[in-house]
């Protein structure tokens, strides 16, 4: 994406692509289904004319620098669940190295807004722990704006991290919970009202909702298609999936780790099912929005699991099984 080149596009083969990059920005900001996400394509288009940057050049400069951030924002997340740098730190590693965000800006990645998203929800996720309210309403209303797509896990924080009580229901604290819940939502239905009739795509928009769900029959309109939407999946989620089922198999979770995971698993099943139904699976990135829930814990998860991969104890064990089990091929033949 950055450096695509075609026989008519970047002819002259430059690491940063500012003809197809320039084409992009502008497809974000006529497409209604990337337009009412208007913060990314603001801040390339502010920097590119307010600095000597080009377009391609500012894209990358906001893209690369949204992601050092998300980077320093999932480390003070991690810190605060973890209590601990050093996994903190492996943290913030695993983000890096997972496969949306290290191919960020691959096909078929395409990532955009993404590295915004992040970033905003690191820093709500974080305010919703300390229990800033109001830092988490500002957050969550931003990352709404950058991606709408954000109200997915707007549930799993409802179940697990509110904790509304019914005795206390009328109490200030509580009051504080449900507005934090309905006033980003609201705030972001302000806007997109607003941005939709100021910018004239109301009937685009409308006919870009109605097609969305001719989607899934996309995805799986042949077993080409089938393998592919299937291998997106596996491709965003699987080494986590991995890791994560492996450490609940052998460790005791705090309470916190507890309802990172359940948000996870809810969110997991809330945006596959959308992503499936509503867009192109082919776009890997999609399909790791459930992923914010578990990064900050996962140095500690990776830390675990790498332990038991190193011990030389596990490798004889399974030595000794394998040829447990060739003796017994071995002698099976003679049982009959």
């Amino acid at each position: 994406m950055i450096n695509w080149k075609t026989e008519t596009i970047n002819k002259a083969h430059q690491i940063i692509s500012n003809e197809h990059l320039t084409e992009n920005v502008a497809f974000h900001k006529i497409e209604p289904a990337f337009a009412k996400r208007p913060l990314t394509t603001f801040f390339i288009e502010a920097l590119a004319y307010n600095t000597p940057l080009n377009i391609g050049e500012a894209f990358v400069a906001v893209n690369f620098g949204l992601l050092f951030f998300c980077g320093i924002a999932l480390f003070y997340l991690a810190r605060l669940i973890l209590e601990n740098t050093r996994l903190s730190n492996f943290s913030m590693l695993f983000f890096f190295l997972s496969f949306t965000v290290l191919f960020s800006f691959f096909p078929t990645n395409y990532s955009y807004d993404e590295p915004l998203q992040y970033l905003l929800i690191f820093l709500s996720l974080a305010a919703l722990i300390r229990k800033k309210w109001a830092l988490f309403i500002l957050g969550f209303s931003l990352s709404l704006i950058a991606r709408e797509s954000t109200i997915l896990i707007l549930p799993a924080i409802v179940l697990y991290f509110m904790e509304f009580e019914r005795k206390t229901l009328f109490h200030s604290e509580s009051i504080r919970k449900i507005l934090a819940v309905i006033l980003p939502v609201v705030i972001y239905a302000i806007f997109l009202y607003l941005f939709i009739s100021l910018s004239g795509i109301g009937e685009k928009s409308k006919d870009d909702l109605g097609g969305r769900f001719s989607h899934f029959l996309i995805n799986f309109q042949n077993q080409e298609y089938a393998v592919e939407s299937l291998l997106s999946f596996a491709l965003a989620i699987g080494v986590q999936a991995y890791f994560l089922f492996s450490y609940l198999s052998n460790n005791p979770l705090t309470i916190t780790e507890k309802k990172l995971i359940k948000a996870f698993l809810l969110t997991l099943i809330f945006n596959t099912i959308i992503v499936l139904s509503t867009t192109l699976a082919r776009e890997i990135r999609l399909f790791a929005l459930p992923l914010v829930f578990i990064w900050p814990i996962f140095g500690k998860v990776l830390l675990q699991e790498l332990k038991i991969l190193g011990s030389a104890k596990n490798y004889l064990k399974l030595v000794n099984n394998l040829l447990s089990i060739g003796t017994l091929i071995l002698l099976w033949p003679f049982a009959f």
